[in-house]
């Protein structure tokens, strides 16, 4: 998560941004700008996770508030309680893991 929150979590937009040529879209979905944001909250796939253990409700106020990864991060860590929290910090690391195994 603390890639995430530092801005150095290593995307496909992310990497095509510093250099490396490799296609933008998302390798779960296939659409959209594959950022920080895509691959963990607002991917078709992803969302349905989310709405699955009730966290999306909160996850798209926080998104509507400020659209920036790190910002939503701290946000939802300040509002969920610690029961919260450890699952919405384990979920995003079982979609990183699962992306990875997408695209590796």
């Amino acid at each position: 998560m603390w890639r995430v929150y530092r801005g150095c979590f290593p995307t496909r937009a992310r990497l095509s941004n510093r250099g490396m040529h490799c296609p933008i879209n998302c390798v779960l979905c296939d659409s959209n700008y594959e950022d920080s944001i895509q691959v963990l909250l607002v991917c078709p796939t992803t969302m349905h996770i989310w709405h699955e253990v009730n966290l999306w409700n909160k996850i798209d106020r926080a998104l509507r508030q400020d659209y920036n990864m790190d910002v939503v991060v701290f946000t939802m860590l300040s509002i969920l309680n610690q029961s919260q929290s450890a699952l919405f910090a384990t979920i995003m690391w079982s979609l990183w893991k699962r992306h990875n195994l997408k695209l590796w």
